[in-house]
């Protein structure tokens, strides 16, 4: 019994492990089988997208690595033509490399490809490829490229475009949907052979797109605010979105090992503003701000682009960060003092704003930094650890009586044992947010002729809840989880507000008492009133199930 016979008795066996996706073959009459060294065959069956038999298919085995361009004459190509069960044999050159398979239905234009086929004895059996609509690729051109000799390519086929009379970027055309390994960058007469991209995602007659040819990985980031995400109408802008980086979603062996070589672009190709808050490749986890202009209410299809893996970076250490805290958290957004707390538990807190209110540790040790909700949190005693912010009295931090500002934290309260427990402090005569005695959380902001008003809400112990307060003008509105929790304000009559005390953070600011007791992270004030969309947005996307960003 033939080859051929067998895999059609067989059907269905054991099948080389192996990704299909679309891609160009030519569509001339090849022999049933090129003559070759070895007896070794790959056989396989070809299928329309209904599942039915794809007779007359033409099909192509090529070497993985094979360039279009440079492989004619120097590799021997086995072909054939599906029969009437859409079943190929192919004849096997030689067995030490590995093969792709690409076919082609020469009159509906539809095609199929089997990437990393490994030769495994006599007959190798390979999954069904099914034959789709293809689609192109646009890439962009890299730096210093040879626009007389240069060309790109995908390896393992004949799909090929020549630089000469581009401008910015070439078009890749007949390329099947599906995920294609690699693109590559190469010159004729020449050895020089670069990596544009991994893994280029390509959907049936659409166009993908391929920015900063420099990098050799990239991945889409969405953005959920539907129901089924974070569940915000409201189209927020200039959004610093938080981007957990996991070993179950990220590979860091692909990137620097300081995370360097990271970036993030708009789907135009304009790079974005992004921080890391922390990489740690060896514990596979990182934490990275990334500042987007638009986030889209109830929608799913936005996305922005990441990229990593540079080979300048590689060789010469050429490429340096751009991470920039500064710029995700801009002034001019409102923000005037984040603290992430991802340093050391015994070193000042660095503020990611251009204020640079730097706060300083009392009575801290390394033992200070614990695991929070992002990265690294701030744990304190209760007795005697806090931080101040030097000379931030009479600063973007003072609040003016009546004014626009929000206070939000992470918190951990240790518990609640009916004591005054600040969180953030300008002093008892000014503004802050507090566990209040009667075990609520508050938020507090004073007037000069009428004295404290107040809003509160229940609090809770031994867990981390998202705590904001928010004053907007003679309103007060105080969050708990990304849901308003009260706008209910409290009058307590007094006189004489007092601005002259620097910020305090886990401590009341004008007294040394109502010390915090348990863990702060991500500490964020703004001289600006968030809306209700914003506050439920940052802690869908904070919270530890974040349910805005989706890698797909």
């Amino acid at each position: 019994m033939n080859n051929r016979a067998k895999y059609s008795a067989m059907r269905p066996a054991l099948f080389a492990s192996v990704m299909i996706v679309a891609m160009l073959s030519g569509c001339s009459s090849p022999s049933r089988i090129a003559s070759g060294s070895s007896s070794e065959t790959v056989v396989g069956r070809i299928v329309s997208a209904d599942g039915k038999p794809a007779p007359g298919a033409a099909v192509t085995l090529f070497p993985e690595h094979y360039d279009p361009y440079k492989g004619p004459g120097q590799h021997s190509l086995s072909t054939d033509t599906t029969d009437e069960n859409g079943v190929y044999s192919l004849r096997v050159p030689d067995v030490s490399v590995r093969y792709t398979i690409g076919a082609v239905q020469c009159v509906l234009r539809t095609r199929a490809m089997v990437t990393d086929i490994m030769i495994i004895g006599d007959s190798t059996p390979v999954s069904d490829a099914t034959l789709g609509i293809p689609g192109t690729i646009k890439a962009a051109i890299p730096v210093n490229a040879d626009f007389q000799n240069g060309y790109m390519y995908v390896p393992g086929a004949n799909i090929k475009v020549d630089l000469s009379g581009a401008s910015g970027f070439v078009v890749l055309d007949s390329v099947p949907a599906g995920t294609i390994p690699e693109i590559y960058y190469a010159v004729k007469n020449s050895d020089i052979v670069q990596t544009i991209r991994y893994d280029v995602l390509v959907y049936s007659g659409d166009t993908s797109k391929i920015f900063c040819p420099g990098w050799r990985y990239s991945r889409q980031v969405y953005f959920n605010t539907t129901p089924s995400g974070a569940d915000v109408a409201g189209t927020i802008t200039n959004f610093p979105v938080l981007v957990r980086l996991t070993g179950a979603n990220f590979a860091f062996a692909g990137a620097r090992a300081d995370g360097g070589d990271i970036r993030f672009a708009k789907q135009d190709g304009t790079l974005l503003n992004y921080e890391i808050e922390r990489w740690d490749a060896a514990q596979g986890a990182a934490e990275i701000w990334v500042k987007v202009d638009t986030i889209f209410g109830n929608d799913s299809a936005h996305y922005i682009c990441m990229y990593w893996g540079t080979s300048a970076m590689d060789s010469a250490g050429s490429v340096t960060g751009v991470t920039n805290g500064a710029a995700v958290f801009d002034t001019s957004n409102g923000f005037q003092g984040v603290w992430h707390f991802a340093e050391a538990g015994n070193a000042p807190a660095e503020d990611a704003t251009n204020n640079r209110f730097q706060g300083a540790p009392y009575g801290m040790t390394a033992a200070s930094a614990v695991p929070g909700v992002i990265g690294v949190a701030r744990w304190f005693d209760g007795k005697s650890t806090y931080l101040t912010v030097p000379g931030s009295a009479s600063s973007a931090l003072n609040f003016p009586e009546n004014g626009s500002f929000t206070l939000s934290a992470w918190v951990f309260a240790d518990s609640l044992d009916n004591n005054f427990h600040e969180i953030i402090s300008k002093g008892d005569l000014d503004y802050g947010m507090q566990l209040h005695n009667i075990n609520k959380w508050e938020i507090t902001d004073f007037l000069d002729a009428t004295g404290w008003q107040t809003v509160r809400f229940s609090a809770t112990a031994q867990t981390w809840k998202y705590v904001v307060g928010v004053r907007d003008g003679t309103r007060e509105y105080l969050y708990v989880d990304g849901a308003l929790a009260s706008d209910s304000i409290a009058l307590r009559d007094s006189t004489g507000r007092n601005e002259t005390f620097d910020l305090c953070i886990g401590r009341q600011a004008d007294a040394s008492s109502r010390y915090w007791s348990g863990a702060l992270d991500e500490v964020n004030m703004a001289d600006v009133a968030r809306s209700p969309d914003w506050i439920k947005l940052s802690y869908m996307n904070q919270k530890a199930i974040n349910k805005l960003v989706e890698f797909r």
